[in-house]
């Protein structure tokens, strides 16, 4: 796919530039149902939930992108997940791939902890009605 198109699709703005808003948008897409199947799949695990994020932290670093996005896309499947085919124009440009990335990471992180702590809300309550019932 060209610039051309990555401007006709939204993920470039005329002057070449990244649109930031879009690319978040389609990493917030994705992230969620992914997110719900890995807290699902390890069975709400912190420590497993904890080393993928530091596996996804770690790859971003090495600044392989297109592995990372790889790695990503094969997590989808291996979840029996489908990657929404809006996230693959973004392999045509570097910028527009890692901001993708960066943006995954922080929308993952932020619902897994959610997910932790609305956890620890239920568990806080329900010890709150076992003291109340005692």
């Amino acid at each position: 796919m060209s610039h051309i198109d990555l401007k006709k699709i939204g993920i470039l703005l005329p002057d070449g530039s990244i649109n930031k808003t879009k690319i978040n948008y389609l990493a917030g897409e994705i992230t969620l149902p992914f997110a719900d199947m890995v807290w699902v799949s390890t069975n709400r695990d912190p420590e497993t939930i904890t080393r993928l994020t530091q596996l996804f932290l770690d790859m971003r670093t090495l600044k392989k992108s297109t592995l990372f996005f790889s790695l990503i896309y094969t997590l989808f499947a291996l979840l029996g997940l489908q990657t929404p085919d809006s996230v693959l124009p973004l392999l045509q440009n570097r910028e527009a791939l890692e901001y993708f990335l960066y943006s995954f990471i922080n929308d993952f992180g932020e619902i897994m902890q959610e997910k932790f702590d609305d956890g620890r809300m239920a568990q806080m309550a329900k010890m709150g009605d076992y003291e109340t019932s005692i």
